[in-house]
């Protein structure tokens, strides 16, 4: 019996690693996940004239309406309001599709899943490439809205680099837990879409939270104000706010940390979920 004792606890020590090893696994394979994450970019716009630029389009004139209504209507007169609003669509695409989307992310993969003996991870980086590719076409908007936009260009600018990089890695540890929930709980993604339709609009995309004037502590209450504050600021030339940071690292790390638990502990299970 003591000699079986060793062989039990190598065998608990592997199991507890075995979500961070397949994690590092779908890593070292990156030109898959790169490749079939840019394929289902692209993919959308197969045979089209001006292809992954209508996405780019439509961002456009998205922005330029939300600017001629909104910016009228909300009164606002500050200069720097189409790069806040283009910057604001921007970000706000990348969360809600990243976060919408990713309830679906194994059940999307499933067949791939069934028949191919990839790391699980590799279906979350194929998703963030995805939308990360995306984005990268959406962001021409916010540049080709910088010279009539009032913005004061500076060092500042490259604070947006951390923030940018705080996101990406919120969407790699979100991705992979609202991936379990919603293999588990098949209800999920159609609640999450339907969450994400009212955020929009209680989230300062368009508009800013001074103009609530005495209730403008709701939008501090919203955990997506502070998300896009840390990359929207900088981007205006102006730094963010400590309490951003506060409430996005806040955010961020038990986030990972209980999606690191949660995946080691359920990883094997997603398989008989789908």
């Amino acid at each position: 019996m003591n000699e079986a004792k060793p062989v039990v606890t190598s065998t608990m020590s592997a199991h507890s690693w075995a979500g961070l090893l397949d994690v590092i696994e779908s890593f070292r394979r990156a030109p898959l996940w790169f490749a079939l994450g840019w394929h289902d970019f692209a993919g959308h716009y197969d045979r089209t004239r001006i292809g992954p630029f209508w996405t780019t389009l439509g961002v456009a004139v998205w922005v330029a309406g939300l600017g001629v209504i909104f910016g009228s209507l909300l009164q606002h007169g500050s200069g720097d309001f189409p790069a806040y609003l283009a910057s604001g669509v921007v970000l706000w695409n990348f969360l809600s599709n990243t976060l919408s989307a990713s309830a679906n992310v194994f059940v999307r993969n499933s067949a791939m899943i069934f028949s191919i003996n990839n790391p699980l991870y590799t279906y979350v980086l194929r998703q963030v490439v995805e939308h990360s590719s995306k984005s990268l076409f959406q962001v021409i908007v916010f540049v080709a809205v910088l010279p009539f936009s009032q913005v004061h260009y500076g060092r500042v600018m490259l604070m947006a680099l951390p923030g940018m990089a705080i996101v990406l890695l919120t969407a790699l540890w979100v991705v992979p837990l609202m991936g379990m929930l919603g293999a588990r709980f098949r209800d999920l993604p159609f609640a999450l879409n339907s969450i994400m339709r009212f955020l929009f609009f209680t989230t300062p995309v368009f508009w800013k939270p001074e103009g609530l004037g005495e209730r403008a502590y709701l939008a501090e209450m919203n955990p997506f104000t502070h998300f896009l504050e840390v990359v929207r600021a900088p981007l205006l030339g102006n730094w963010p706010s400590v309490t951003s940071w506060i409430v996005v690292l806040s955010i961020s790390i038990p986030g990972l940390m209980l999606t690191v638990l949660l995946y080691n502990r359920f990883r094997r299970e997603i398989v008989f979920w789908l």
